[in-house]
């Protein structure tokens, strides 16, 4: 739950002591009124949730957004709105195409199609439909259909599944004639694929069953979520899944323990696995199906020494053998662990194969830090709970304070632009107060309060007609007071309700995301994603080491004599490493420092604050 801080119009905690059941109810009435749309050319045959507020794990329950007129103008909400993703998939038919960019224009055609019905059939739920072109490859553009339900207050984005596309995009990684960049595209767009229509669906349906079994699972998964941002670790360096499957193995696999009847208990041994795993020796392979034949639920299997998993499954027992095989191979090639730092994998039966969920992410450096936190975490609960006494649960807020003092430089971002900093830990209660003077005094206009963007401020120009990004088919329109009244305020409502609420929209997630894309390979950005207003930087320590230069550097540099040597020694002296200290050496010997260049920090920070412009308040050089 976040804050008291926070307004009751941002944040209602009596609608959140109700848990899940509003979303959940939304969503089934989504569902019904899909299977009721007529005149769609081929039948929906199923719908599947893919969101953590669909399985219990969402770390804030969902609540619904009612929009508001002032005036005969709309009043769109300035906080994050959360948007819910589901799959849908039509029923099997030869007419669909055997091109792959057919097939993503036919999706957008039937994207279209859903929407003209959903208007006709049902005028109370307002839809758009977004093609977000995928700029790697157009054989797989990030379309979908928006939903937005004006009875409920909910969000939806809807994905069409179909199965040809998987089919297709195997054959053609298999065809001899491709060429390499091609298969890289085809493999590429494979696994997203697999990951958003298969995995994905399946996860979703497991976690939830689980959540339904164990009722404290639930608390547990958003508790844990909850540290992992609190430290800056997600969503860019591991994956909400992978977290959720970890707080699984706790309740499948709880020796030498019981169970974890509450959600923080569950949460405090989520922790005390974390610090105590054997990154390089031991894998995590989890069986989440509930249909096996173990009594406890489930099937964990944590190691090398294990001959099998405990089912009579052939299959699965096929499965978990090349997960072994798969993992005991890694090793063998990246001695260091350098790739799937932290082996985890469930066993997928119906694609007969299983998933690693860790394969990309986190890596090596984040791993480790994530088990020195873990182990920090532990030792903080163990004095709080030894010292005796009584035990305020204040002190245990200290757990979700990440230390700062190893970060390069901290970027303080603008809390006014940060749509999701009502879910901060501790947000500033100055920025919902709503300021009347501040609106009459021209100098303080340039700070909009996110209050006052609640409350009125929603005059946003519609001059981006022409994006083909999205096709607004309709919008949402509530309790209108001043219906009746002149045509020209008549037409005015028509103009405001062309125009739509921003959903899914993170500013904060996007800027570190172009962060990420442009100096992957200079630095390691960190951020929290549920309300953080800074962002962590740590450069690449192999950037300091004096090389030649040369057109393909790979990243800003400037002459290592054009760098003062007290500054110098500085650096150097930071980025203390025995291994960098020898290369560097064996590189004076062998070339002039006046050929020389080294990473040019100062010129980098400068590009990252005026990516930023207006979102970054100030960079702080931490060291």
């Amino acid at each position: 739950m976040p804050s008291s801080n926070v307004p009751r119009n941002i944040w209602n905690p009596e609608l959140s002591n109700q848990g899940f059941q509003h979303v959940m109810n939304a969503y089934d009435n989504l569902v019904k009124q899909c299977y009721a749309l007529e005149d769609l050319l081929l039948r929906v045959s199923s719908i599947k949730g893919s969101s953590p507020s669909l399985r219990y794990s969402s770390v804030f329950t969902p609540q619904p957004i009612k929009l508001k007129r002032k005036n005969g103008v709309i009043i769109f909400p300035s906080h994050y709105i959360e948007p819910i993703d589901i799959i849908i998939q039509f029923e099997y038919s030869t007419k669909w195409p055997d091109d792959l960019v057919a097939i993503q224009k036919m999706k957008i055609a039937f994207y279209i199609l859903l929407s003209n019905q959903f208007k006709k059939q049902f005028p109370e739920t307002k839809t758009r439909v977004v093609a977000k072109p995928n700029l790697d490859t157009i054989i797989s553009t990030d379309a979908f259909l928006e939903v937005f339900s004006t009875t409920t207050g909910f969000s939806f984005r809807c994905f069409i599944h179909h199965e040809r596309e998987l089919i297709l995009l195997d054959r053609g990684i298999k065809n001899k004639m491709t060429t390499s960049i091609k298969r890289d595209i085809y493999t590429n767009a494979l696994l997203r694929l697999k990951r958003k229509f298969i995995h994905l669906p399946l996860h979703n349906t497991q976690i939830q069953t689980l959540c339904n079994k164990y009722p404290s699972l639930s608390l547990a998964i958003r508790l844990t979520k909850r540290w992992f941002g609190a430290h800056l670790l997600t969503s860019i360096h591991i994956e909400e899944e992978f977290i959720e499957i970890l707080c699984a193995v706790i309740y499948l696999s709880p020796s030498p323990w019981e169970r974890p009847s509450s959600g923080f208990v569950g949460f405090l041994r989520v922790l005390k696995f974390i610090a105590g795993w054997d990154l390089k020796n031991d894998p995590v392979i989890v069986d989440l199906d509930e249909s096996n034949d173990s009594k406890r639920g489930g099937n964990v299997v944590i190691g090398t020494s294990s001959n099998t998993i405990a089912t009579n499954e052939t299959a699965k027992k096929n499965i978990f053998e090349n997960l072994l095989e798969r993992f005991k191979n890694m090793r063998k090639e990246d001695g260091n662990y350098k790739h799937s730092s932290m082996f985890l994998a469930t066993i997928n039966t119906i694609s007969n194969e299983g998933i690693i969920w860790g394969e990309e992410k986190p890596s090596k450096v984040v791993a480790i830090r994530i088990k020195e936190l873990a182990k920090a975490a532990i030792e903080c609960v163990d004095k709080i709970i030894f010292k005796g006494g009584k035990v305020d649960n204040k002190e245990f807020k200290r757990l979700f304070i990440t230390p700062l003092q190893d970060y390069d430089a901290i970027i303080h971002l603008n809390p006014n632009l940060c749509t999701r900093y009502y879910q901060n830990l501790n947000p500033d209660k100055s920025y919902f107060e709503k300021n009347n003077e501040s609106l009459n005094n021209t100098k303080s206009n340039n700070i909009l309060k996110l209050f006052e963007l609640e409350s009125g401020i929603s005059n946003r120009s519609n001059n981006n007609n022409d994006d083909n990004n999205s096709i607004s088919n309709n919008n949402a329109s509530i309790d209108d007071k001043n219906e009746g009244k002149s045509k020209d305020s008549e037409n005015n409502v028509n103009k405001k309700e062309e125009e739509w609420p921003l959903i899914g929209f993170d500013p904060v997630e996007c800027y570190v995301n172009e962060l990420k894309k442009i100096y992957s390979d200079t630095a390691l950005f960190f951020y929290d994603k549920y309300g953080g207003s800074f962002i962590g930087l740590v450069w690449n320590p192999i950037n300091f080491i004096p090389k030649p230069w040369k057109v393909n550097t790979g990243f800003s540099s400037c002459p290592v004599g054009l760098i003062p040597s007290g500054e110098r020694n500085k650096v150097l002296a930071n980025k203390d490493d025995s291994k960098i200290q020898r290369i560097q050496n064996d590189k004076k010997k062998k070339n002039d420092d006046s050929r020389m260049v080294i990473i040019n920090t100062k010129a980098i920070i400068l590009e990252i604050e005026r990516l930023g412009n207006g979102l970054v308040e100030k960079i702080e050089l931490k060291k």
